[in-house]
């Protein structure tokens, strides 16, 4: 037997379902209940034939929801990625984001941007290398991932730059997953 207690926020009025089950208080991750509620979202690019120290970019412009964000990038090689925020950059090919809840009409506030023409990457706040071989006999691939979010500024520009490294041609995957908070 399942039943919900109301519980209302005394500073914001807010109404909170807590939900028993058989006496048992039943929980659910905050990232999943975001999945549920319409507000997580998700962006994969692939980009193929990035040659030997050539640079990938990906822009995007928050809303004015704040926004928490993972990220994970897969290569065929060796990869430098850069993060950085408060960058300028104009044009590129507009990317739309996939809500992970097919049956909700929220979309995403944010936009994204794939090669844009970048004029300032901004102020660098992560760079990371991607281990993965240098050489064309020793080029295996590798793939990294934050595990903590990052909480971005609301209606602010970030840009990530991934460069190869790897001594030859190789492919990129840069994946984001993020949720927006008070989406309602």
């Amino acid at each position: 037997m399942t039943d919900i207690l109301n519980v209302e926020d005394a500073n914001t009025g807010d109404i909170f379902e807590i939900h028993f089950d058989d006496g048992k208080i039943v929980t659910t991750a905050y990232e999943h209940e975001k999945i549920h509620s319409g507000d997580m979202f998700f962006h994969s690019i692939v980009y193929s034939g990035v040659g030997n120290g050539a640079s990938v970019y990906l822009g995007w412009n928050t809303g004015s929801h704040q926004e928490h964000i993972n990220f994970e990038v897969i290569a065929g090689g060796a990869v430098d990625i850069y993060w950085f925020e408060d960058s300028v950059f104009t044009g590129g090919t507009q990317h739309s984001a996939v809500n992970k809840n097919f049956t909700s009409t929220n979309e995403c506030e944010s936009t994204f941007y794939q090669s844009p023409n970048v004029t300032n990457q901004g102020t660098l706040i992560l760079s990371r290398y991607l281990a993965g071989g240098n050489t064309a006999q020793t080029r295996i691939g590798g793939s990294g991932r934050t595990y903590n979010e990052w909480v971005l500024n609301s209606n602010s520009s970030y840009l990530m730059k991934i460069t190869n490294t790897s001594g030859s041609s190789t492919i990129i995957n840069l994946i984001l997953e993020y949720y927006e908070e008070d989406h309602d």
